[in-house]
């Protein structure tokens, strides 16, 4: 929860479903230029197989200062038995006085067999973010010729590298044990790992109050989560009821050696009708640390006819922070976890969408007592009570072959605490052609990125939190991205100049207070696509 205005912030961009290639390939683009700051990965969606038995795409992106971007996706289809789909995605930029030279990998497979009485879906996932921390320089000669501050946050520089790794594995069983009702096992791994090198009395020194490792030098930390459960489920052709008994065993290694074994119970119902449907989720926490939390979860949908849609949707939870959030030393702070306040976090939600017109409005809040966040001196805190209100509208407008994509969100209401732009705006202009008899695809047109100025949450790159600060505003800055790409037959080739504006607007850009913007920059890419 601490992160909610830097993942809003994030993503402001449009969303993929109903995109131009070029649009896609624009937002692919943005997506990338905050990597240099925080762990992001996003892949592209395949489409559905359909009839087809395998699909393969190939994609690879490269452009200044090295950075790239290789992206396979492979869906493979056995019959009648079930599907496969693996999934690898590599990034890479090299680093600058001020941005992370940096190296990201995501695999992931997944298998799902259907049959008659025996359904299984299986899924594995890695990732893993390794780089060198640049956190800028107060005063160097490059910058003397710029408008920029030049008040940059030192975290000395080159020598420091910072690493963190998630895996997952994850198999959910169905077995048919009478007309509708199946048994359904589940069991669930997850390891995190994270470790940073750097100088340790250096870098403690933004911190008031500091607890060492043995080695000054070096910061690490491991979670890791086994779930198990045990349920059964009633499915219908209309409705789905299902029951289960859960185990989490949680282990967590720092300074700190933790061991929790806790016991819970998950409960969900669905109703989908050809008008209207229904989910319904809930889970509560009989032991563990999490003891006594619950999370429950609401959410409606109607058609009113084939172009009008009405969606509502409410949670409410009551769950700690993770385990490496507040028992996380080194050179970092010390969380009592003892005197912990559960956050309990309310949030609902109501989206109209027209189908006929692409027109979407879509309101929401979210209020929190007990929130949990990181002052202006990096201390975890807690205050009593804490809010925030969006509307996000969106609309694609048509003239001719000319689309128009435009979406705004407008946030209000917040608390001190949670820190969001006040409006956001991304729009754009693509244009889809056919030449030589159609046989050759072009897809061109440019975006532009703004939101207004407020004072963002800082970030440490020594620790990966972010902070309050209330002494620099960022925003009120366009990015624009133009970007070009053609098709034939299975192959496609892309060209993209990003943050064109650049020199016209003035270097006074930052994705977070101390953090430039990526300078302008043009990518070439090019993708294959194989059907059998």
């Amino acid at each position: 929860m601490r992160n909610l205005a830097t993942i809003s912030f994030i993503l402001i961009v449009v969303n993929s479903f109903g995109q131009s290639e070029s649009q896609k390939l624009c937002d692919l683009g943005r997506s990338q230029s905050k990597k240099v700051v925080t762990n992001i990965n996003s892949a592209s969606l395949v489409a559905p197989i359909d009839t087809a038995t395998s699909i393969t795409e190939m994609l690879y992106l490269f452009g200044a200062q090295e950075s790239q971007i290789l992206e396979v996706n492979h869906q493979q289809r056995f019959k009648s038995i079930g599907t496969v789909v693996l999934k690898h995605l590599m990034t890479s930029g090299n680093g600058s006085l001020l941005y992370d030279n940096f190296r990201t990998v995501q695999s992931s497979i997944s298998s799902t067999i259907n049959r008659d009485k025996l359904n299984s879906q299986v899924s594995l996932e890695y990732f893993k973010d390794g780089r060198s921390l640049n956190g800028g320089v107060k005063n160097d000669s490059a910058f003397t010729n710029t408008a920029l501050s030049q008040d940059f946050l030192e975290v000395n520089l080159s020598n420091n590298s910072s690493s963190y790794s998630h895996f997952l594995f994850k198999q959910d069983l169905s077995w048919l044990i009478t007309r509708k009702l199946w048994l359904v096992p589940s069991i669930e791994y997850i390891n995190e790992d994270r470790n940073y090198s750097g100088n340790g009395n250096s870098d403690s020194s933004f911190f008031s109050n500091v607890y060492y490792h043995e080695n000054q030098s070096v910061d690490y930390y491991r979670w890791r989560r086994v779930n198990a459960s045990i349920g059964t489920e009633i499915r219908d052709s209309t409705y789905q009821i299902s029951a289960s008994i859960t185990s989490n065993n949680d282990y967590y290694m720092n300074r700190d050696k933790l061991n929790w074994l806790g016991l819970g119970a998950n409960l969900t119902f669905n109703r989908i009708k050809a008008t209207n449907s229904l989910h319904v989720k809930g889970e509560y926490h009989f032991s563990g640390y999490r003891k006594g939390g619950y999370k429950a979860q609401v959410r409606t949908d109607f058609f009113i006819d084939t172009s009008h849609r009405i969606t509502a949707d409410f949670s409410t939870s009551l769950l700690p922070p993770k385990i490496y959030q507040i028992k996380y030393y080194g050179n970092h702070y010390k969380w009592n976890y003892n005197a912990i306040h559960y956050p309990w976090m309310n949030s609902l939600g109501i989206l109209y969408h027209h189908n006929r017109f692409n027109f979407q409005v879509n309101i929401s809040g979210t209020t929190i007592k007990d929130y949990f966040y990181f002052d202006t001196n990096m201390v975890a805190s807690q205050v009593n009570n804490a809010h925030f209100a969006s509307a996000n509208i969106k609309k694609d407008f048509a003239l001719g072959r000319f689309k128009f994509p435009v979406k705004t969100t407008f946030n209000f209401g917040q608390s001190s605490e949670i820190r969001l732009p006040e409006t956001s705006v991304t729009g754009g202009i693509f244009v889809s052609l056919k030449v030589f008899k159609a046989k050759l695809k072009l897809d061109l047109g440019g975006q532009c990125n703004w939101f207004s100025n407020y004072f963002a949450n800082r970030f440490e790159p020594s620790t990966g939190i972010t902070y309050l600060q209330n002494d620099k505003l960022i925003g009120n800055y366009p990015f624009v991205d133009i970007s070009v790409s053609s098709s034939i037959k299975g192959a496609s080739f892309y060209f993209m100049a990003l943050h064109v504006n650049e020199n016209l607007t003035g270097r006074n850009y930052y994705t977070r207070p101390d953090y430039l913007e990526i300078g302008s920059r043009f990518i070439f890419g090019v993708k294959w696509r194989f059907i059998n």
